[in-house]
């Protein structure tokens, strides 16, 4: 039977022993800096290298967590950061970035990498790419079913790690923009303002309320809780089963694990039938947080109102007679590794002390003798409880006998300090065995030799090419637009803009009007998206496309796989955030990359950018989520709808629901346009400027259009044509 690891989460030190003496295999915890939990307390690097000997001094397992999106400059940190714990022992890095990924991998190869949730892995196609990067393990999206994990397993082979209990996210990790874009306060830089938390307003297409719903919190999911789907997680593959909660206090910590642990090794011991949760622990559970009940996610349901919040939560009272149980059974009780002494005492010989214990996946021994010999007893000799009683002090080290044996011969006799000093010798023999065991030493190869070969080249180096338009649009009206307009290069079509039987002649038509076309894959590419491109192979591969615009990592295994005709272009939700990443991704096949949302233009400038597309105008997506809005409000029809959100400042957010691919986009409230910014968009030398049309009018399209082809193309002026608009991070970026 495979080996079924529980993760447990960490804010501080304090908070990691707690997990671990409530039964946690291992524990995840960040660094002050790069962790997806900015406002945890978190750790430094020199307590980060006392908690991996600690973790192995007891049989546990430390993984540290620098799961953000990395700036330029910072990259050149990670070997500082790092190499440290490389060397101690740590057990594995949780990672987002691409670029990370290649640099944990180039520099520290024995240094097991784990793709974040944050990566937005929903099937296969994603895991092999990181397959291919080196990766050991994934954290895939928390939206994915039983079956979709399932397939993945045995697809891939790859280590599963999945949540079992804690807060959920109403966007798919890694691609929610919400907070950055309302506050500068980046989910993708660990500082999430949580607005999936606050009150909102749903109307439909008539502008009609949600009555039942105003000032609804219609984004707000409940806590995840799986206890009952134990047996069917392990059955999927899943291979470490973790709890979420850096932010929690350590009575939540250990209190959550503790019960998951009395009914994870129920399911390992091979009496499924009698798998049964008490009522006691599910109030133990309730007690130590949630929010208005539980959900069980995804795993056996693509969405539902039954998951959410709708309310706002009640006030919860703090059930102390359980905190101070936690506190008394886990905090206050440090874990020890237990080991089994064996000693020898002979008249005339060295007191001999050997230690018995594991050491990751062995068993080692280690063994003291005393620098004097034994005497003959002049009184008393003394037995094997003389022994036992001073063996057993190790109150004051990472260690518990749990087991002692001895042999005496003769009538002996030892000093207690004798005995003491050995036993000491022995715990600090101990501490350099598994000290030893886990430590790496870093060869000169591995030394940092953070280089760039585009370091030195210029932005600006060579002649400046005039870029060509791009436009990605999403109905046929718009298409209609772009025909009348005559002024765009190449249009990106939605694939739910029309039905595939549609796409020759769509594509026939856009390049009479010398227009490239080319075919837009979802953001999110799961199961039902793959299933249809499966089956429109034909009319993909045949039907003139120029190329292909990739979101999602799935989604570029999709094209590599099947070896579709034509470029592939990729979009901002494959953040290139640092050359080493855009690198990472221009490698596998893309031949442009559009440049990260978060970034402003400065950052942008140092990324020296080549085979670059710069989004100047749209509405920016700041939620992509499996969960659907217009189910929650006024129930589902299968029809796609354009519903709107309303904020408690009144900023209405436009939401689309896709029902191809059951998916469902809030919009921002304002597009973002770069208009005014022609003299520092093209100092970026981009290769594209692309338009991103999603709710407006063909007549909205077109003068956009012209606008934005005056200003950048001709060298014309022109007024923005919107009362109220905002660069996004262009300016301002984030932190």
């Amino acid at each position: 039977m495979r080996k079924i690891e529980l993760l447990a989460p960490a804010g501080s030190f304090d908070v990691m022993k707690a997990c671990y003496s409530a039964g946690a295999d291992a524990v995840y915890m960040g660094l002050n800096r790069f962790s997806a939990r900015a406002y945890a307390e978190n750790a430094s690097a020199e307590d980060y290298a006392d908690a991996i000997r600690y973790a192995h001094r007891r049989g546990k397992k430390l993984y540290l967590t620098v799961n953000t999106l990395f700036k330029e400059n910072e990259l050149e940190e990670l070997y500082g950061l790092l190499a440290p714990l490389y060397t101690t022992g740590l057990d594995a890095v949780i990672v987002q970035d691409l670029g990370v990924v290649s640099r944990i991998r180039e520099l520290f190869p024995e240094l097991p990498v784990h793709a974040s949730t944050q990566m937005t892995v929903t099937g296969p196609g994603a895991v092999r790419v990181l397959q291919d990067m080196g990766v050991k393990r994934v954290i895939p999206a928390r939206e994915l079913s039983l079956k979709e994990l399932k397939t993945i397993k045995e697809e891939t082979g790859i280590e599963l790690e999945c949540f079992i209990h804690g807060a959920l996210c109403y966007s798919y990790s890694g691609q929610c923009l919400f907070s950055s874009m309302a506050g500068g306060r980046s989910g993708n830089r660990g500082r999430c303002a949580q607005p999936c938390r606050m009150a909102y307003t749903v109307y439909d297409e008539n502008g009609k309320a949600a009555k039942e719903l105003c000032d609804g919190y219609v984004l707000s999911l409940k806590d995840l809780n799986t206890l009952d789907l134990l047996p069917q997680l392990l059955d999927a593959g899943i291979d470490s089963l973790k709890i979420e909660g850096r932010l929690k206090k350590a009575e939540y910590a250990a209190g959550v694990t503790s019960v998951y642990r009395k009914y994870l090794d129920l399911c390992l011991s091979g009496k499924r039938a009698d798998f049964f949760v008490s009522r006691e622990d599910r109030k133990i559970l309730f007690d130590l947080f949630n929010r208005q009940g539980f959900t069980d996610g995804y795993y056996k349901r693509q969405n539902g109102r039954e998951m959410l919040t709708l309310r706002e939560q009640a006030f919860r009272a703090e059930n102390e007679a359980l905190t101070e149980k936690i506190r008394t059974s886990y905090i206050r009780q440090e874990l020890k590794l237990p080991v089994r002494l064996t000693y020898e005492a002979s008249v005339g010989a060295p007191f001999r002390l050997t230690a018995l214990f594991s050491c990751g996946e062995q068993q080692k021994t280690c063994t003291v003798c005393s620098d004097i010999t034994a005497a003959p007893a002049s009184g008393r000799p003394m037995g094997a409880q003389d022994f036992e009683k001073q063996l057993k002090k190790l109150g004051s080290t990472d260690y518990t006998a749990d087991n002692i044996s001895g042999r005496i011969t003769g009538d002996v006799f030892l000093p207690v300090s004798v005995i003491n000093d050995v036993r000491r010798q022995l715990t600090a023999e101990i501490n350099h065995t598994l000290d030893a065991h886990f430590h790496r030493t870093l060869k000169e190869e591995q030394k940092d030799t953070f280089t760039d070969p585009a370091a030195k080249k210029s932005v600006n180096a060579g002649a400046e090419k005039t870029p060509i338009l791009s436009v990605r649009i999403s109905t046929k009206e718009q298409l209609h637009a772009v025909y009348e307009s005559g002024v765009a290069s190449e249009v990106i079509l939605e694939s739910t803009l029309a039905d595939a039987e549609e796409y020759p002649e769509i594509c026939e038509k856009l390049k009479v009007q010398g227009i490239s076309p080319y075919l837009a894959f979802p953001q999110i590419f799961r199961e039902k998206a793959a299933v249809y491109f499966q089956e429109h192979l034909k009319e993909l591969s045949t039907a003139g496309f120029t190329g292909f615009l990739v979101r999602s990592l799935d989604g570029l295994d999709f094209v590599k796989q099947h070896q579709l005709p034509g470029l592939f272009y990729g979009d901002h939700t494959l953040y290139g955030t640092n050359r080493t990443a855009r690198n990472v991704l221009l490698s596998n096949g893309l031949s442009r990359l559009t440049l990260p949302l978060e970034l402003n233009f400065g950052e942008m400038m140092k990324l020296k950018p080549e085979k670059s597309v710069v989004l100047i105008y749209g509405r920016i997506p700041m939620m992509v989520s499996a969960g659907c809005i217009r189910n929650t409000a006024f129930g589902c029809d299968r029809k796609p709808h354009h519903l709107t959100l309303k904020d408690r400042m009144g900023n209405l957010m436009p939401v689309i629901n896709d029902c191809r691919y059951c998916l469902n986009t809030i919009l921002n409230s304002r597009p973002i346009s770069l208009l005014s910014e022609k003299e520092a968009v093209l100092r970026l030398q981009p290769e594209a400027l692309r338009l991103d049309f999603t709710i407006e009018s063909g007549e909205e399209v077109k003068d956009i259009l012209e606008r934005f082809h005056a200003v950048y193309l001709e060298g014309k002026t022109r007024e923005e044509p919107f009362a109220a608009y905002t660069k996004g991070h262009f300016r301002r970026g984030v932190e």
